[in-house]
């Protein structure tokens, strides 16, 4: 998921999985613009006024994972 530069964003997941190996269930992700900004339990995180909500109840979330699979040639 992008966010636009002046946009707030909430993935509320299912699971996420920090960078140092942390797992978190039923954990949310506030995205400031296009940096991350607080990852926490949904429910201790309040949703912002006017932010972007993506739902992802069943999913499990690697914030900051870049896919950086291409082909050359193609």
């Amino acid at each position: 998921v992008c966010a636009q530069s002046s946009q707030t964003t909430v993935i509320k997941a299912g699971k996420v999985i920090v960078g140092d190996g942390t797992t978190m269930n039923s954990a949310s992700i506030i995205i400031e613009g296009d940096k991350i900004s607080l990852i926490g339990a949904t429910a201790s995180i309040e949703t912002p006024l006017g932010a972007t909500v993506v739902d992802l109840p069943n999913h499990t979330v690697l914030p900051g994972l870049m896919d950086m699979h291409t082909h050359i040639n193609s």
